[in-house]
């Protein structure tokens, strides 16, 4: 498999502005999250039948940026669940990635995640 040209979050961090962080974790967080339900085509979702086919880790460490392009990169993270299960693991990554901006925006204090 050819490797994927782009910096790591480790590495992303390093260089990124306050605006840079906030587009790539709440922007495009907010705008992934709607892409997985725009996904399923539907105008309401029953949560005793219908299952949401998602990332469910779309986390920092399957993340690369290309330029000021995010991607996510783990393919096999993708799963259909629940919706039970779906909005629980939006929640634990929304947190997540909201944290991961308040560190490096605002605090900046060297702690590497």
């Amino acid at each position: 498999m050819d490797k994927i040209v782009g910096h790591k979050w480790t590495e992303f961090i390093k260089f990124a502005t306050t605006e840079q962080l906030w587009y790539v974790c709440v922007e495009f967080r907010n705008q992934t999250v709607k892409s997985f339900l725009n996904f399923t085509g539907l105008d309401y979702i029953d949560p005793k039948k219908d299952r949401i086919f998602f990332n469910g880790d779309a986390t920092h460490a399957n993340l690369i940026m290309q330029g000021d392009k995010p991607m996510f990169v783990d393919p096999d993270g993708f799963k259909f669940e629940t919706w039970d299960r779906f909005v629980l693991k939006i929640s634990e990554h929304n947190n997540q990635w909201y944290n991961h901006y308040l560190l490096r925006a605002h605090r900046n204090d060297g702690y590497i995640i």
